[in-house]
């Protein structure tokens, strides 16, 4: 459903760069549209490396419909996990943080 709302926005704005702007406003990330699609087993080592340490028990590091089910993709988006002051944060580069952001 998620993804349907994008397209439809996407098709509806029309624009020539289709960029979805995520965060709206300082410290946000923007997402390419059509990016490179990986799988939620090619992302796991970013998950286990920056979100399990403090997350272990929690359902969206174990499988994307967790993942897509919980805030972490909002929370990624909005640049306040992992927290910017922690070690994940510190750690976590920008082609980590967009194969967070691209994968389906």
């Amino acid at each position: 459903m998620r993804k349907l709302l994008l397209l439809l926005t996407l098709v509806a704005c029309g624009s020539e760069r289709e960029i979805t702007p995520v965060g709206g406003g300082q410290g946000s990330v923007e997402v390419p549209a059509g990016g490179e699609t990986l799988t939620f087993n090619e992302v796991k080592p970013v998950i286990q490396t920056y979100c399990a340490p403090c997350h272990s028990s929690d359902a969206f590091i174990k499988s994307s419909t967790g993942w897509f089910q919980s805030a972490a993709p909002t929370r990624v988006k909005n640049l306040t996990m992992p927290p910017p002051s922690s070690t994940q944060g510190k750690g976590l580069s920008a082609a980590d943080r967009q194969k967070l952001l691209n994968f389906k």
